[in-house]
This record gives structure tokens, C-alpha cells and sequence, in this order.
């Protein structure tokens, strides 16, 4: 219902906006007398909240990608949040040198990847676009959509690796309307450069309930980013 690229854009400016009125309400209500400003960041802080943006909006414009394409909820949603926990495990060890036991962390990451695999070569149907629960029809080759599930799942794990780097650095509330806004605006650029390459705007095909989803993910996934 609603092209990939400019469903991520509103998500991302829905999700922006969200936190920037949370944002506003949090500085409104601060003590004139405090002797410490509850908003606080540093460059480190504001450059990884600029590379969580850039992250999060790869992940979440693949993510309407992968949808788009008539992939089941049920094989991408597992297969995207549990490959980022997979790919996240190997991101945290090589970046950021933390460590789990072989009997226990690393053995559960093993089933998780099995149980990706599992989820990933089910052969269920898929219901009609939108989830309205009828009219089931056949589910898209694996082959098709599995590239651009996992690419989304390691976008969603370098989102939290650069959230953990920065975290200490800023104020959560502006490390999240940050990251939105880049997200937002790093999306409306590819827009602009599909629409130029595409001559004009009728390959952006949306519809209102297209729309509407795509506001409702953002409130959701503002909430969760912040």
C-alpha cells in the first residue's frame, strides 16, 4: 500500500516528531534553579546518534522492502529481529570487546540461527496485502527475500551497537529525535534521488491505508528508539 522508501520516510518523520514533542515537554518542565540540565550530549554522543540514524533508516526502509515483496509476517518478522540478535552477538564482540560463555551465550546463538533457518524455509501461506486475513496466497521464494531480511538485520544491529557507543553521551530523548531526524532526511534524499532518476513521482505508489500504517509504525518505533 505504500512505496518502501516513503513508507520509512514517514515512519522516521512520525517517529521524529513524537520525540521532539516528548523532548519539549521534558525541557519545559525543567527547574529554572537546577544546577544541571537534564539534556545533556557531547560530539560523541551526537555522532552516534547520527550513525544510529543512518542505521535505523536503512533497516526500516528494507523492512517495507521485505514486506513489500509479500514476504509472511510470521517468516520476517523472526527472521529480522532474531537475525539482529545474531548479528548484534558477533558486532558486540568485534566492536565493542564484550564476551559471552560458550555453554550458554554463544551455544542460545546457535539455536537462534537454527531456528532462523527453521522459520526462514517455511512453507506456509501468506494472507492478501495489508493482513485482512483473507484470500491466502502463496508465499514468495526464499530466495527472493532473504538478501534484503538479513542486510535489514544487520542494519538493526549496527543501529544498537552505535546506540550503545554513544549512549553514555547524550540524553536518551535527544540521542532518539536525532537519530529520527537523520533517518527521516537520509530517506527523503534517496526519495529525491529515485524521483529524479524516475522522472517525476508516479512510481510512488501509496494509498491511505498505506499511510496510516506507516504513521502507526512510527509512533511505535519512536517510542522504542527513545
Amino acid at each position: 500500500s505504500i512505496h518502501p522508501i516513503l513508507g520509512g520516510v514517514v515512519l522516521q518523520f512520525v517517529a521524529a516528531l513524537l520525540g521532539t514533542a516528548l523532548l519539549a515537554a521534558v525541557t519545559l518542565t525543567v527547574d529554572p534553579a537546577a544546577q544541571e540540565h537534564p539534556i545533556t550530549y557531547d560530539a560523541r554522543g551526537l555522532f552516534w546518534s547520527v550513525m544510529a540514524g543512518l542505521a535505523v533508516g536503512t533497516a526500516e526502509m528494507l523492512s517495507f522492502v521485505v514486506s513489500g515483496l509479500g514476504t509472511p509476517a510470521t517468516q520476517s518478522i523472526p527472521i529480522i529481529i532474531g537475525g539482529s540478535v545474531a548479528f548484534g552477538a558477533l558486532l558486540g564482540l568485534i566492536l565493542l570487546g564484550e564476551e559471552m560463555l560458550w555453554t550458554h551465550g554463544w551455544l542460545g546463538v546457535a539455536a537462534l540461527i537454527t531456528g532462523i533457518g527453521m522459520v526462514a524455509t517455511d512453507g506456509g501461506d501468506k494472507v492478501e496485502e495489508g493482513g485482512s486475513g483473507d484470500d491466502d496466497e502463496e508465499a514468495p521464494p526464499l530466495a527472493i527475500w532473504i538478501g534484503p531480511a538479513l542486510i535489514c538485520a544487520s542494519a538493526y544491529a549496527f543501529y544498537n551497537i552505535f546506540i550503545k557507543k554513544g549512549s553514555a553521551s547524550i540524553n536518551p530523548i535527544l540521542g532518539g529525535v536525532i537519530l529520527q531526524f537523520v533517518a527521516a532526511i537520509f530517506g527523503t534524499i534517496l526519495l529525491g534521488i529515485l524521483s529524479w532518476y524516475e522522472g517525476g513521482l508516479d512510481y510512488l505508489n501509496v494509498d491511505m491505508t498505506g499511510f496510516i500504517w506507516a504513521c502507526c509504525a512510527g509512533l511505535a518505533v519512536g517510542a522504542a528508539e527513545l
